[in-house]
């Protein structure tokens, strides 16, 4: 509620008549214990923010109420990336003990969530930060920062990181192609606060590179230089080289424990290649020539709908009466003719594959075509048929 012109004046006077300015009142009464003080003083409590914004747009007290919010601001933020820089927030990277379950979660998804949640002023001030040009289209959908989109299966195209500027939009109404851009901008700028975060917090803790460490997997996935790993290890972008091997040879490691498991559980099947490779000499010599290697790789493929090893028990007896099995007694019990005469025979009582009649199509042939008789395709059976 405005106060009058007369009020102010009555209470300007009974000021000066206690010899006490505004200043003096206002610190005494946030400063008072007296019980009957605290109606006036939750007032002025929860006006807080509208009198710094009246004293911050004044000329004359701007200069000094800046000087005194940008270090108290500062104080907060900082406050904010030593406790997410903590342990116990889950950001820490460990190469040693690298797991093949943080390469298969959404580790840019969890790191904005848990950003925005620990640290909400660090992530208000870096985001306005970097939509603080007024000419640009930084539309959010909805008011998590693009979490959604962030987390979606679908892969989006990031398009050009320049992002697209207001004169870009034609109509004022939303378009499916605006939608998208907005999406894809807003997707951008979650990236580029959590880039922004994760420098400070590996330089305010080194042991706080969750990011670094994920990045350096993908470095060391594509063969990047290590001249280039070494530059942006030091702009903050990647972890040392060492470490990435270490990295590396851990998941390596879980993932050796994964494909022995998967064996013996009898579960998976084997697919073999035979591959070539020339390893070639920049100066071949006769001391120093080119290698030539002939291999052969094996790929564990795991057997879907599986879900019971007595299923699989028809491959260990089929086993068991393999001739080419070394166990195998000398006479044994099931020769294999016994087998082909089996087979033979029921490939001679099979009557689903077999035409009975010339002019129409077999059993199997009848389900794997449509049921109308009347259809296209029946007509060329027939006509083939018949030549």
């Amino acid at each position: 509620m405005q106060a009058s012109s007369n009020s102010i004046s009555n209470v300007l006077h009974t000021l000066q008549t206690n010899q006490l300015s505004v200043a003096g009142f206002v610190q005494g009464l946030l400063n008072s214990k007296e019980p009957h003080h605290h109606i006036e003083r939750d007032s002025l409590l929860r006006n807080a923010g509208n009198i710094c914004s009246l004293l911050y747009h004044q000329e004359s007290a701007h200069k000094s109420v800046t000087k005194w919010v940008i270090p108290a601001v500062t104080k907060i933020i900082c406050r904010e990336v030593t406790e997410l820089s903590h342990e116990r927030h889950g950001l820490h990277f460990k190469a040693s003990a690298a797991t093949v379950e943080q390469l298969e979660g959404k580790f840019m998804e969890m790191m904005a969530t848990k950003m925005r949640t620990i640290s909400p002023t660090l992530w208000d001030f870096i985001s306005a930060l970097l939509d603080s040009h007024q000419d640009r289209r930084r539309a959010m959908i909805n008011p998590d920062g693009m979490s959604s989109s962030l987390g979606s299966e679908v892969e989006m195209d990031l398009g050009e990181f320049g992002g697209h500027r207001a004169e870009d939009w034609e109509e004022m109404k939303p378009k499916k192609k605006q939608v998208r851009a907005a999406e894809r901008n807003a997707v951008l700028m979650v990236i580029k606060a959590v880039v922004c975060i994760s420098i400070f917090l590996q330089n305010s803790n080194e042991r706080c590179n969750y990011l670094q460490g994920m990045l350096s997997f993908f470095y060391h996935s594509t063969s990047v230089p290590e001249k280039v790993i070494e530059t942006l290890a030091h702009a903050g972008l990647s972890i040392s080289i060492s470490s990435i091997h270490s990295a590396v040879q851990s998941v390596s490691n879980q993932m050796s424990v994964r494909i022995r498991r998967a064996v013996r559980s009898l579960q998976s099947a084997f697919a073999y290649d035979n591959f070539d490779i020339d390893f070639k000499t920049e100066q071949p010599t006769l001391e120093h020539r080119s290698n030539f290697v002939s291999a052969t790789s094996a790929t564990v493929i795991l057997l879907f709908g599986v879900n019971s090893t007595d299923q699989l028990h028809c491959s260990q007896w089929i086993w068991e009466q393999d001739p080419r099995n070394p166990a195998l007694p000398l006479n044994p019990p099931h020769p294999l003719f016994i087998e082909l005469k089996t087979m033979m025979r029921l490939h001679k009582d099979d009557t689903h594959n077999k035409q009975p009649n010339p002019t129409r199509p077999s059993p199997w042939q009848e389900a794997a075509l449509w049921t109308d008789t009347n259809h296209p395709v029946f007509e060329v059976f027939d006509i083939l048929l018949k030549r």
